[in-house]
Formats: structure tokens, C-alpha cells, sequence
């Protein structure tokens, strides 16, 4: 989990993107992206979906 969370990362940093890694009680490990305010959700849902499929 580590190792991919390091890969998540490493990926993001790529696309100039700064991430920091969050843990909670029973969800384990979170990747965290602050995002501008003012990107709308269907841009970022969009993303999400394309960088989760290219790591796949």
C-alpha cells in the first residue's frame, strides 16, 4: 500500500501537482490533492477517472 501510495504520488508530481499522503482510523491510506476552488467537479471527476485508469 505504501509503494503504490508512493507511485500516486510520484505521478502527480509529474503533472506539477503537490499531493501529501492522509491516514485515518479504519480507511487506511488517502493521497490528498489540493485543488483550486474554482475547478468544477466534472473536470475533476474526469481527472480522476483518466489518472486511475492510465496507473491501471
Amino acid at each position: 500500500m505504501i509503494a503504490a501510495a508512493r507511485l500516486i504520488r510520484d505521478r502527480l508530481r509529474d503533472l506539477d501537482l503537490e499531493s501529501f499522503v492522509r491516514t485515518t482510523g479504519g480507511k487506511g491510506l488517502h493521497v490528498v490533492v489540493p485543488l483550486n476552488p474554482s475547478c468544477p467537479w466534472p473536470q475533476t471527476k474526469d481527472f480522476a477517472q483518466a489518472f486511475a485508469s492510465t496507473l491501471a
